[in-house]
């Protein structure tokens, strides 16, 4: 069980760290000026000097200000006086109409030229600048309204009676109130002589603001009194807030350093109230299934935001700025936190939603800002948990409509169409902003989290982790609410394909011209809930569908012949439904049929099997599924109605689509919850130095099928690419590189990953008689460790330990290592069609000491290990496995690859809490058994039994590539090139237009396909030729077959809608090889569930290979009849409609199943 210190997914390690820069944790001297002074102050005093300013934007300026005094006299006639406070600040920009109002904006907005984040982007300024010109009609008004939440105090606290507060604030405050306490100055100046400070008060060096509902005079307030360390973080802040930008980041500006965290979340609120501010207007009927018209019950989605952002010089001199919606009645405003005082605290913290009490000793800015993230993330987590669930119950509450055999209009249908294209649209909607969400937070937590983690020198903070914990947990549970959003748009995207196919112009007209319109359902994937499917076997003359414990006729349609066969045998046994129902098998080919009722598993005393056949096959009664059963020794041999059996199964596959063949309960943790458990699956595992083998590649694309198969089974599916980036082959590279690498070496080179492997090469050429000479004093019976102390070897030694001591030097130069390798494979995969949800290897555990340090402790409590000839082994034999001994440490004291992957094991359960790990690995059996056992020796079988080893025999051979070492790239140059080639050379073979690009995908393919065919005892040697033949079980011939199918499916009129299919006159399909292929579409979810099972793509490439055997006599058939004139007639046309049906059905199978596969899908 997870703990709230314990870290759910990897945040950054070494290898990535950013430091968080010592100079922000000292009280180093600097001018007060730069927060006293005013940043439109400061750029009016450059502009003065005639420092950035042009003499064309001078003049510029001045017509601005000559219209501006224009206005202002015409304001002035207007309205008598000036409401605008005046003090030293307005003296600045005394007009305070609109005009120089909108001057102030986009001059703050757009900054000087020289600034570090000098805005050249117009359209930038523009949002905020017309923002506040929409929302301006005159000067700052004197108002009553309270606009914002001011909190200043100090390190010192020199006020005892103000909790520390060192300014006194009447909260909240007007308009005026606000922009009269932002004017003071902040910090004292030893030379100020000024009445800025009363005497009782001191610096404001920690400011906290919070404003609800921002409009254009409170921007207006702030860029008028922001400091010119403030301004950069501000201009991001009010166009982020506007625009709606899903942001979090750190970040440290160059020059004068000022740090600036930042988190805007935009989200939605779902109410019943309709508001004129920044609504975008979605509204649903939640009743449309009565006769009568919509209720006028609606939903308004509201978009809301919260932006926080902490800048500041140092831990001790920092501003916050809270900025949140609550235009649509939510609570939480000004007003609202001053009635909350004294609830539970003497103030609470607005920027933390009153989670956070105000009046605790001033926080640190960086635990400051994750304390208030991790309040206010509840926040949006509440309201789009409860957004999610509104749109699931209405998405899943009219799923009834489709069930309905009352009569409906065909206005009411047309009205049902128009309300699921509104909620795909919010779905959309829903998704891109909740995705932007999380992707904000993902690329937080993978970079900038580091801030928070790593310091340049120790600090006397408190731990940040258990905050980013925290958040990181929260984060996690926005990523459900996402899936199943995407769930929902899916299945309303395939009701609008049915309601569009059905309401086309020639159905909608004749729709109108009939009283009524029956409701069969047509459209809202009517098979895919059990009321859905009861229904529709009520349609097709079935009695109800019978129910048994094991079945899953929502997800497998033999489960539903199985079911019916089971209940009719229950009636001529007298057994227990579930004996009876394990009594029937599907028969291994359809050859023996497609129901196999074994007779012996019905376990009856004193009858004899075969008799008991012959008894039974006279008491069976015909039935609509199945054919007369014949008998076979002790079995009983069930065929499928050829009538019945397309009726029942081109619809089941119809509504399913992409779906079909998956069985997402397998991968649920909790049914009720619908909580996915969760699998990492490990594979490529290439190295950062050494050469990519066949071997990784057939480790990464099993690895790709593994991922996928779990993931069509509900799992949550993390993927990792575990790299050889730790260990002294990284030792020798860096010794190689000190020698033969250079800065322009380097920046001569056009492929830094092709050079750094051809260095890694060269260097073990140079290593290569050590080794030789090391062998031999093994052979004689010589201690090597004399050898083992000097030359190449003690370089190599000596650096990787650099490594493991966390030498500076060395680490950099492995972090440049590793990034590049990255760099290189995230580009490469992509190819493959593979993509890695995470870049792992041996240097995360190596780095974390702690982690290291903890398993150690729990194999010697456990009495694992022991010392032998210097280092830590484990003998296996001694704990009773047949393992021999692995040292998890060296004689030199260095961590080994056994103790890094068992490290491993435990840092993962740590931060993803997996239910399931897969290793896709080639062989390396005895390692990874090594591994599970250690894990269970140190009182973890619960942790070892979730382990699993995908193994597979090593290649015989390289591939051939001459000239330097083999990289991934080569590889997959070598079968474009080669699919190239083939297509060249059979051109008739290849009838597909753009033949280069779809060459390159083919290639690849070809080569996913022969790798995944292959059975995990049998050598791996790659044959170009063979895999691009477009004869014979090859993937090329499959993709041809593939394409060779759309083509036919597209050559024919309009497809049949959803409500035509189970009504269709399907007797051309009723004999063989029509009739083969339709038993073997039924036997595909079997196929998926048993490669599932035994982890296996060999099951689908052999399946789908028979399905094309067949439909090969199909298609030959059809051209058989064309080519003797049929084909004019009416029911020739009936006929070609039917078999059209059951290609798309095909079709959508092999498409199902190539995905499965990870295959790029190739049209003609």
């Amino acid at each position: 069980m997870s703990t709230e210190s314990e870290t759910r997914r990897n945040f950054p390690h070494q290898s990535l760290r950013c430091y968080w820069p010592k100079r922000f944790t000292k009280r180093r001297p600097f001018n007060p000026d730069s927060e006293n002074q005013t940043y439109l102050e400061y750029l009016q005093i450059e502009q003065y000097l005639g420092e950035g300013v042009s003499d064309e934007e001078e003049e510029e300026e001045e017509e601005d200000e000559a219209e501006a005094e224009e206005e202002d006299g015409a304001s002035c006639e207007d309205d008598g006086s000036s409401n605008a406070p005046e003090d030293d600040v307005n003296e600045q920009s005394k007009g305070t109409d609109a005009s120089n109002q909108m001057s102030d904006v986009r001059r703050f907005m757009r900054g000087m030229e020289r600034d570090e984040d000098f805005l050249d982007d117009y359209d930038m300024v523009d949002e905020v600048a017309k923002f506040c010109e929409e929302g301006s009609e005159g000067p700052f008004r004197a108002c009553e309204k309270h606009v914002a939440i001011l909190d200043e105090r100090n390190i010192a606290g020199t006020i005892v009676d103000k909790g520390g507060h060192c300014r006194t604030n009447s909260e909240p405050l007007t308009l005026e109130q606000f922009f009269d306490k932002l004017s003071r100055k902040r910090l004292r100046v030893e030379s100020d002589s000024t009445n800025a400070f009363d005497d009782e008060e001191s610096d404001a060096e920690r400011r906290i603001v919070f404003i609800s509902d921002l409009d254009s005079f409170t921007i207006q307030v702030i860029i008028k009194t922001a400091s010119r360390t403030q301004a950069p973080a501000l201009r991001d802040l009010f166009h982020k807030y506007l625009t709606r930008k899903a942001s979090m980041g750190v970040t440290i500006s160059n020059g004068f350093p000022v740090f600036t965290f930042e988190f805007h979340m935009p989200y939605y609120v779902l109410g019943r109230s309709k508001t004129s501010r920044k609504l975008d207007f979605l509204s649903r009927s939640l009743d449309a299934s009565k006769d009568s018209n919509p209720t006028d019950q609606h939903y308004w989605l509201h978009e809301a935001q919260i932006s926080i952002v902490v800048t500041g010089v140092n831990n001790w001199v920092w501003t916050a700025y809270g900025f949140v919606d609550t235009y649509f009645g939510s609570k939480g405003t000004v007003e609202d936190y001053d009635k909350l005082k004294g609830r539970r605290w003497e103030r609470e913290d607005p920027l933390a939603a009153g989670r956070l009490n105000g009046g605790e000793p001033i926080w640190t800015p960086r635990e400051y800002f994750l304390r208030v993230v991790q309040s206010r993330i509840r926040e949006v987590l509440k309201e789009w948990s409860r957004i999610v669930r509104t749109v699931t119950e209405e998405v899943e509450g009219s799923r009834g409509l489709a069930y309905s055999s009352s009569k409906i209009t065909a206005q009411k249908l047309e009205f049902l169409e128009r309300r699921n294209s509104q909620m795909a649209a919010l779905s959309t909607q829903l998704i891109g902003g909740l995705s932007e969400t999380i992707q904000a937070w993902e690329g937080f937590r993978r970079t900038e989290a580091n801030y928070f983690l790593f310091d340049e020198v120790p600090t006397a903070e408190p731990s940040l982790e258990l905050s980013l914990n925290a958040i990181d947990k929260e984060f996690s549970k926005l990523e459900p609410g996402l899936r199943k959003l995407e769930q929902l748009k899916k299945e309303l995207c395939d009701r609008r394909e049915g309601l569009n196919a059905y309401l086309s112009l020639d159905g909608r007209a004749a729709a109108r011209q009939l009283q009524d319109l029956t409701v069969l359902a047509i459209f809202l994937m009517a098979t895919c809930s059990l009321p859905g499917l009861q229904a529709f076997v009520a349609k097709i003359g079935l009695d109800p569908l019978p129910t048994f414990a094991t079945a899953d006729a929502l997800n497998n349609p033999i489960d539903i012949y199985h079911s019916y066969l089971a209940e009719r045998l229950q009636t001529l046994v007298e057994c227990d439904p579930d004996v009876v129902y394990h009594s029937i098998q599907l028969s291994k080919t359809i050859e023996d049929g497609d129901l196999d009722i074994v007779l012996p598993k019905l376990k009856l005393d004193g009858v004899k099997p075969k008799e008991l056949a012959g008894e039974l096959l006279k008491k069976f009664l015909p039935h609509p599924l199945f054919a007369a059963p014949f008998k076979d020794g002790v079995h009983i041999r069930v065929l499928f109605s050829t009538k019945n059996t397309p009726r029942l199964l081109l619809p089941y596959v119809n509504d399913r689509k992409a779906t079909y063949g998956n069985f997402p309960a397998l991968g649920l943790q909790d049914q009720a919850e619908s909580k996915s458990k969760k699998v990492i699956v490990e594979f490529a595992r290439p190295n950062i130095a050494r050469e990519f083998t066949i071997d990784h590649l057939r480790s990464s694309i099993l690895g790709a099928y593994v991922s996928n198969i779990h993931e069509a089974m509900g799992y949550s599916v993390v993927r990792v690419n575990y790299l050889g980036d730790w260990g002294k082959n990284l030792g020798l590279l860096g010794v190689g590189w000190q020698k033969h690498g250079s800065e322009e070496i380097l920046n001569e080179q056009t492929d830094l990953f092709r050079y750094i492997h051809d260095l890694y090469a060269k260097m073990e050429e140079e290593l290569q008689p050590e080794q030789d000479a090391r062998k031999k004093a093994r052979q004689d019976g010589q201690d090597t460790s004399v050898l083992e102390s000097q030359g190449l070897f003690a370089e190599r030694d000596a650096t990787f330990k650099q490594m493991e001591d966390g030498e500076p030097v060395a680490i950099a130069l492995w972090e440049k290592l590793r990034a590049i390798t990255i760099e290189y494979y995230i580009e490469t995969y992509a190819k493959l069609n593979i993509k890695f949800d995470e870049y792992s290897g041996e240097s995360r555990v190596s780095l974390d000491l702690e982690a290291i340090a903890q398993v150690e402790s729990m194999l010697k409590e456990n009495d694992v290990w022991e010392e032998k000839d210097g280092a830590w082994v484990i003998d296996f034999d001694r704990h009773g496995a047949k393992l021999g001994t692995a040292a998890i440490r060296d004689r030199n004291g260095s961590t080994t690859y056994l103790l890094r992957d068992i490290a491993t094991v435990f840092d993962r359960l740590k931060t993803h809490e997996f239910d399931k790990m897969v290793y896709v690995v080639c062989e390396q059996d005895v390692h990874f058994r090594q591994v599970f056992k250690a894990v269970q020796l140190m009182g973890r079988g619960d942790v070892a039994n979730k382990l699993q080893h995908v193994t597979f025999t090593r290649a015989n051979s390289p591939v051939a590539h001459p000239g330097s070492t083999q990289l991934l790239g080569d590889i997959l140059d070598q079968c474009e090139n080669h699919m190239r080639d083939a297509m060249t050379a059979n051109p008739d073979e290849y009838q597909i237009e753009d033949r280069d690009a779809v060459g390159k995908a083919m290639g690849i393919n070809s080569l996913v396909l022969q790798q995944l065919s292959l059975k995990k005892g049998d050598s791996n040697n790659l044959d170009f030729n063979l895999l691009t033949s477009p004869t014979g079980e090859t993937g090329t011939n499959l993709q041809l077959f593939y394409a060779k199918l759309c083509s036919e499916i597209a050559s024919v009129g309009p497809y049949p809608g959803p409500d035509e299919i189970p009504d269709l006159d399907y007797t051309s399909l009723s004999q063989p090889p029509y009739s083969d292929v339709l038993r073997l579409i039924a036997r595909y979810p079997v196929a998926t569930q048993f490669a599932f099972e035994k982890l296996d793509p060999g099951i689908i490439i052999l399946y789908m290979f028979l399905v094309i055997d067949e439909l090969s006599a199909c298609l030959a058939t059809d051209e058989f009849e064309r080519a003797e004139g049929e084909g004019e007639s009416s029911s020739a046309g009936l006929k070609h409609l039917a078999r059209v049906v059951m290609y798309e059905n095909v079709r959508q199978v092999l498409e199902n199943g190539l995905k499965l596969l990870g295959i790029t899908l190739i049209s003609p």
